[in-house]
């Protein structure tokens, strides 16, 4: 089984905060988000949180495309 990243590890409320910092940027602005990661001491470096990021980005787009068939089914 493959190990588990650093941000995996992190505890929730910080993770959920780096995700809506994520969005909120649209999936840039890594190295400040690097930075403020040490600020609050997680040493995370910007690619870590570009494979994450990258993650979480086809996750929504797989949510958002899911949710679109949802509706056209409906209708």
């Amino acid at each position: 089984m493959a190990k588990r990243s650093k941000i995996q590890q992190m505890p929730v409320e910080v993770r959920q905060w780096l995700e809506k910092a994520l969005i909120d940027r649209g999936f840039s602005d890594y190295k400040e988000l690097e930075a403020l990661m040490k600020d609050k001491g997680f040493n995370i470096s910007h690619a870590a949180i570009h494979r994450h990021g990258q993650k979480l980005e086809r996750k929504l787009a797989a949510l958002k495309a899911s949710t679109e068939a949802a509706k056209l089914i409906a209708e």
